[in-house]
């Protein structure tokens, strides 16, 4: 199933972020929407197929809303949007939204454990060593996990579309820098974290 999964996934997965957002947001601006998209999207485009500029992404955003909307799953309420409260396929919608769970959760796993070291705190490899502990961690506690999490080369395409972002930089000593920037980057992915999960990273972070 996961390879079927990875061939089509491309197809749903700004959809999916869309209704995901909203969901976590509960109501939000279409500008804002759209932000947090532009943020989390050079990481799945690293991650995935995806094809759209910048121009084009947003052009797709407003007829994945527009069908959405028409379908009866969102509303457009005084300029924001939100799931529809009288929606009957709210459980397949939220089931179809978690199609980007795992990823946004990686994403933001490595950027809570990054920005609770603190700037210039960690090396590549020392964020990746952290990640590991969670997963760990989320394992004993949790009893549950996603086979993405632990994929070493979806990890390093993260770190890697940090530093091409400008996100992060790396010091002479080859440790991850960044600025107060970065808190307010990483503010819609860290919302998909269960308090479990926060807990476990501040422990492993502060050993």
């Amino acid at each position: 199933m996961g390879y079927y999964r990875n061939n089509i996934i491309h197809l749903f997965v700004i959809p999916a972020l869309l209704i995901k957002l909203i969901s976590l947001h509960g109501k939000i601006s279409q500008q804002c929407l759209s932000d947090a998209v532009a943020v989390i999207y050079p990481f799945l485009k690293e991650d995935l197929i995806l094809h759209w500029d910048e121009d084009q992404l947003n052009s797709y955003i407003g007829q994945c809303l527009n069908t959405f909307s028409d379908c009866g799953f969102i509303q457009y309420e005084e300029s924001q949007w939100s799931i529809s409260a009288d929606n009957p396929d709210a459980l397949a919608l939220d089931s179809f939204s978690s199609v980007v769970l795992p990823s946004l959760e990686r994403y933001a796993m490595l950027s809570q454990i990054l920005f609770k070291a603190g700037s210039g705190e960690l090396k590549q490899a020392g964020l990746e060593k952290h990640y590991f502990k969670v997963l760990k961690g989320i394992l004993q506690l949790l009893g549950n996990g996603d086979a993405d999490h632990s994929d070493r080369a979806l990890i390093k395409g993260f770190i890697k579309t940090l530093k091409s972002t400008g996100a992060v930089e790396m010091n002479d000593e080859r440790q991850l820098m960044f600025d107060g920037n970065f808190e307010q980057t990483i503010s819609d992915l860290v919302l998909v974290i269960s308090p479990e999960v926060h807990q476990i990273i501040d422990e492993i972070v502060a050993e």
